[in-house]
Parts: C-alpha cells; sequence; structure tokens
C-alpha cells in the first residue's frame, strides 16, 4: 500500500512479545519479531527500521566493517557495525528470517547500544528514538556502505569519518 493511503484503521498493535492486541487483525508481517524484541531492551528506541538493502549485504558477509565514510553516515560511528549471525542463534540451517522471538531477541543482543546493525545475507535494521531519525539512519545507511564499497573496489586508501589524516598525524574532528 503506498504511504499517502495508510490510515489509523490499517494500524496494527502488538504487545513486546509481538502478538497482535487485536485477536481479529490480519496477520502480520514474518519478521515482526525484530520489532518487538528491540522495543524489549531498549527503552531508548521509538522508531524501528528494517530493511533488505543491497548495498549493505557485503559488509555483513565479509571481514570488512561498514563505519561512517562521509557526513550523513555519521551516525554509524568508526568502529563499524554489528552483524546478526542468525546461524548462532538458529543454527545451520535457517532461512535468514527473523521469524520468532528467540531470533529477534539475538538479533536486539547483536544491536546492544548502536543505532545499526547489519543481518548476515539479509539485510539490516537502523533503530532511533523517532520515525524521522530512524528512516534517516536506515537511508543513509546505504549510501554510505555504497560509498565504501566503491573504495574498496578502487583500493583507495580508507580514511573513514573521525580518522582524518594529515602527515599521518590524527586531526580531530571539529
Amino acid at each position: 500500500m503506498a504511504p499517502a493511503l495508510v490510515t489509523a484503521a490499517d494500524l496494527l498493535t502488538y504487545d513486546l512479545e509481538s502478538t497482535p492486541l487485536d485477536a481479529n487483525s490480519a496477520p502480520g508481517y514474518l519478521e515482526g519479531f525484530i520489532h518487538g524484541a528491540i522495543y524489549k531492551v531498549r527503552p531508548d528506541v521509538q522508531s524501528v527500521v528494517h530493511a533488505h538493502t543491497p548495498a549493505v549485504i557485503p559488509f555483513g558477509i565479509s571481514s570488512v566493517p561498514l563505519r561512517a565514510v562521509f557526513h550523513m553516515g555519521a551516525f554509524l560511528g568508526t568502529g563499524g557495525i554489528p552483524v546478526f549471525e542468525i546461524r548462532d542463534a538458529g543454527g545451520p540451517a535457517t532461512d535468514l528470517l527473523v521469524s520468532s522471538n528467540a531470533l529477534g531477541d539475538a538479533l536486539a543482543h547483536t544491536l546492544g547500544g548502536a543505532n545499526v546493525a547489519l543481518m548476515r545475507g539479509h539485510g539490516m535494521v537502523a533503530v532511533a528514538g523517532s520515525i524521522p531519525e530512524a528512516v534517516f539512519r536506515a537511508y543513509y545507511t546505504a549510501p554510505d556502505a555504497q560509498l565504501e564499497g566503491d573504495a574498496d573496489a578502487g583500493r583507495s586508501r580508507r580514511a573513514h569519518v573521525g580518522s582524518v589524516e594529515t602527515r599521518g598525524e590524527p586531526l580531530a574532528c571539529r
């Protein structure tokens, strides 16, 4: 459904175990467990965005960490984004979908206090204290990943946000 067509009647309400509060409501998305699990452990989070963003996939399946490489991705930080390995929680034969509370809890644990977590071979989750901020983070994670991937493809020297160097001396961002 186009976002402009959504009305209050289209919204579904769930508890933190991802059970619909209205027993007569239509079934929700299979991966709704992601949201409830994160809300349970992160009282600061008021919005969760889960996306199947192709640009982040290489960072979830390799040892190359996703870091902030341009100013719009500064919320990613410089230490690398946590990566959720679903096999650690779901065993070796999962379908990569977070389709239970146990898998949602494991993803929330991986996210920890971060703004974004990658999901190996699947996508990402971005969180924030508001819907606009969560959407901003989800949106700008993709071009940051694309830019970092492009830089790696060109084998250019990586200087991520916060570690700009001049003459070998680190400079603080001012």
